[in-house]
């Protein structure tokens, strides 16, 4: 790696850092915005890197990260269910974007499928069985659920492919970001855990940031 990659990184990882620092220390979202918002443009910027190194499909991965770095700029605001929605519906896109990236440039494998079903089977006897709920969001957050976890499904099987490096740092940021999700909606319907709200951020900024670098290789 060249000096100001190092750099890059190593910049991006304090963003992050300090990110989970100001949850840990109970800093309110919008005071936190400043810095999740430059984590989430440095990792557009380097998807768009992407996008003009190598053009054709890699704009449907770029414009699912600026999909996603909108989402975390609604959900700044998300003490309103109005902004809040905003923010679940942009990560819809940003997940619908990322997979048919994913499926035009990698291919599909069967077993995807199948973690994808058992993954919306196990969501829905979760809710049926009173494990968590939506609330008034159920349908909203039900068809993000089926959209994040297509893309989780589709990342694990381009993680588990082993080539190209390309399909494994993308499926593995791709995997980040559904995991990233889970322990969000742990710390949403279940659990009001500092540290389960930071383990989502440990996960998705570096997973978004594979996904851009999936781009750019």
């Amino acid at each position: 790696m060249k000096w100001y990659e190092i750099l890059a990184l190593a910049v991006y990882a304090c963003l992050t850092l300090a990110l989970i620092l100001l949850k840990m220390c109970k800093i309110g979202r919008k005071r936190r915005g400043v810095v999740k918002m430059l984590t989430s443009l440095a990792f557009v910027a380097v998807g768009v890197l992407g996008m003009v190194q190598n053009g054709g499909l890699t704009i449907l991965g770029c414009v699912g990260l600026f999909f996603a770095s909108l989402g975390d700029l609604f959900l700044i605001f998300s003490g309103s269910r109005k902004w809040f929605l905003c923010g679940v519906m942009s990560f819809f896109v940003a997940s619908v974007l990322l997979s048919a990236y994913s499926l035009a440039n990698f291919g599909f494998v069967w077993w995807a499928l199948v973690v994808f079903v058992l993954l919306n089977v196990g969501n829905v006897l979760c809710q049926k069985f009173n494990v968590y709920s939506y609330g008034k969001n159920k349908l909203y957050l039900n068809l993000y659920f089926i959209a994040v976890s297509l893309c989780g499904s589709l990342g694990l099987s381009l993680l588990c492919q082993g080539s190209p490096v390309s399909a494994v740092v993308f499926g593995l940021g791709c995997f980040c970001y559904f995991a990233s999700d889970m322990f969000l909606g742990l710390f949403l319907f279940k659990f009001r855990n500092r540290v389960i709200d930071s383990v989502n951020s440990l996960l998705y900024f570096p997973g978004m940031l594979l996904v851009a670098i999936g781009l750019l290789l």
